[in-house]
């Protein structure tokens, strides 16, 4: 008995400790595009991106525990990372061109978020085809976690754009 409540702290303690690293690592980021943009609105939209992308991880992996029965383990860590990784690309493709666009005496928002629209395209269609052509020599539970990966970046990376699209409006 003493060692299931051992085992309860552990798992707390490692879910509180995750949950503190990746809410510094989403002010971190966003105080970074901040300082690169000079305007709150992109460090807003990269906050809440970076902070919506584990919370999307830990309501899939309980999915993923439900349903199939796949207790979470170390394989799993491969959707957080390339997650956040998928996630930055975007958000660092979206700041960048706000941040050249914004210092041209002729700028448009417009401009911004159809570009942004664009390269969010072209991001999806990336991770579908890569996703697709490695999931087909992966193991099934390999291409459970890719699926996951897809989904989850999926949602991520149009969620910037509508978030984009609604915070970064004319003036």
């Amino acid at each position: 008995m003493e060692i299931l409540r051992y085992f309860d702290f552990i798992t707390n303690y490692q879910i509180n400790i995750t949950i503190l690293a990746l809410f510094i690592i989403a002010l971190l980021v966003g105080l970074l595009f901040y300082y690169y943009t000079n305007d709150i609105k992109p460090a807003l939209i990269t906050f809440l991106s970076v902070a919506l992308a584990p919370i999307l991880t830990g309501l899939i992996l309980i999915f993923l525990h439900q349903v199939f029965g796949n207790a979470p383990t170390e394989k799993h860590i491969i959707i957080m990372w390339s997650t956040l990784f998928i996630n930055i690309l975007n958000l660092g493709i979206l700041a960048s061109k706000y941040a050249i666009e914004v210092i041209k005496k002729d700028f448009d928002i417009d401009y911004v978020t159809r570009y942004h629209f664009k390269s969010t395209l072209n991001l999806f269609i990336l991770i579908i085809l890569t996703i697709g052509t490695v999931s087909i020599f992966m193991s099934e539970e390999m291409q459970i976690i890719l699926l996951s990966i897809l989904g989850i970046s999926s949602v991520v990376i149009w969620f910037n754009h509508l978030i984009a699209r609604f915070l970064l409006k004319e003036k």
